[in-house]
């Protein structure tokens, strides 16, 4: 009888972060997104040339101002597109009234619906 109860946990791993119940073998903790395998973060060769190396003016992060400023350049792409759409406006206008000040709280009170009032069976 409790052979048989026991099956029910075959093919189950459990969490080592949370201890949630999953199948073995599993990547990821479905209850806490925790990575279980070392196979996502496989250790790779670092790269065999180092990036080049670049001229550096220690003046041109001078704060004096007498430094020469270098020119950078950047590849640009062709098919650059334009976006244009969507309704959502963010502009702020000055003719909105500000909020209307509550001069006497309990007339408030006297205009807002009673509650119900929920009875048990």
């Amino acid at each position: 009888m409790v052979r048989e109860g026991l099956e029910a946990f075959r093919g189950l791993a459990f969490c080592p972060a949370c201890g949630c119940l999953d199948a073995r073998g599993s990547v990821r903790c479905m209850e806490c997104s925790t990575f279980h395998s070392g196979s996502i973060l496989e250790e790779r060769d670092a790269p065999r040339e180092p990036a080049p190396k670049r001229d550096v003016d220690p003046s041109q992060y001078s704060l004096s101002g007498q430094g020469t400023e270098e020119i950078e350049t950047f590849e640009q792409a062709e098919n650059i597109r334009t976006w244009s759409g969507g309704n959502t406006d963010f502009s702020f206008s000055d003719d909105e009234q500000p909020p209307a000040l509550i001069e006497d709280p309990e007339k408030l009170l006297e205009a807002l619906p009673s509650p119900e009032e929920l009875l048990e069976d």
